[in-house]
């Protein structure tokens, strides 16, 4: 997946980023933006699968490491922020990529 962000000119910071409150599992840069991504592994995929995937309390968890995250960079640091899904289908390399999946208010 990483690779998949790379080739698109993305530069990958961490991969299942950690702390007390969760995991993300990518956080990258597209240009100057902080993503927050989740991937999941999916045989079909779609908007109407955003609620499923991203439910209340994982929105909630997402932005809470996220918000850990932003605590640890320097001060002079304050990037736009953005929270991305891409759903993977196991069986081949396609991808269905949804920038700004939520808010950082938790709504989609």
């Amino acid at each position: 997946m990483a690779r998949y962000l790379e080739e698109r000119g993305w530069k990958i910071l961490t991969r299942n980023y950690q702390n007390r409150y969760g995991e993300i599992d990518l956080i990258a840069k597209d240009g100057e933006v902080l993503v927050f991504i989740e991937v999941k592994s999916w045989k079909t995929f779609g908007y109407g699968d955003l609620e499923y995937v991203l439910d209340r309390k994982k929105r909630s968890r997402m932005i809470m490491v996220a918000k850990a995250f932003l605590d640890g960079l320097r001060e002079t640091e304050d990037p736009d922020v953005r929270f991305d899904v891409i759903f993977h289908n196991p069986d081949g390399p396609i991808f269905e990529h949804i920038p700004n999946a939520f808010t950082e208010t938790g709504k989609l």
